[in-house]
């Protein structure tokens, strides 16, 4: 048992020093999340090999949707900022599937109608009452593909979730990205 351990903890080194590291990647993405509102990121990726570091940056609309005054709505917000590692398999051509997990700060805006949500009365506009909840460390979860477009100019799409004590959300977002992931070359095998 301890031999395939090792033979495997040497295969996983092997392998993972042999491809060259990739360019770092820009990243701004856009999608819908569960509840009806919206994501929107800008996330920075390093990538060594199969291994992908990522730092993000997002605000998602989670939650209900209350009214703000005679003709407007806000709906409760919630901010992260997430350090993720994961694992990259290139599928077909330059393009590469990832998975990633890792740690989030979550800071969640709660929102509540105001004192003339039900009423027949004109309401000012900012009418909602919000309260900020405490950070909370989350486990955000996603998985992606992505690749070249033409030149330094990439895409992809993603699917994430982020579970945290306050409030558990998840999406799909299209990135667009400045200097494209390229997959990991391996040496020796004919080519």
């Amino acid at each position: 048992m301890r031999a395939l351990l090792l033979a495997l903890v040497g295969l996983t080194v092997s392998t993972a020093a042999q491809p060259r590291p990739a360019p770092l990647t820009l990243a701004a993405s856009l999608g819908p999340t569960e509840g009806g509102g919206a994501h929107v990121a800008g996330s920075i990726t390093g990538q060594r090999g199969h291994l992908v570091g990522t730092a993000r940056l997002s605000s998602n609309g989670i939650g209900q949707t209350v009214s703000d005054g005679l003709f407007g709505s806000v709906q409760d917000r919630a901010t992260e900022w997430s350090a993720m590692v994961g694992y990259a398999l290139p599928v077909a051509g330059r393009w590469q599937v990832t998975g990633a997990t890792g740690v989030s700060a979550v800071r969640v805006l709660r929102y509540q109608a105001g004192p003339c949500a039900d009423a027949f009365i004109f309401c000012v506009p900012g009418d909602a009452r919000r309260e900020a909840l405490p950070v909370r460390l989350g486990l955000p979860l996603e998985v992606g593909v992505a690749g070249p477009v033409s030149g330094a100019f990439g895409m992809g799409v993603r699917a994430f979730v982020t579970v945290n004590p306050e409030e558990t959300y998840g999406g799909a977002a299209l990135e667009l990205r400045l200097s494209p992931v390229r997959p990991p070359r391996l040496r020796g095998g004919g080519g």
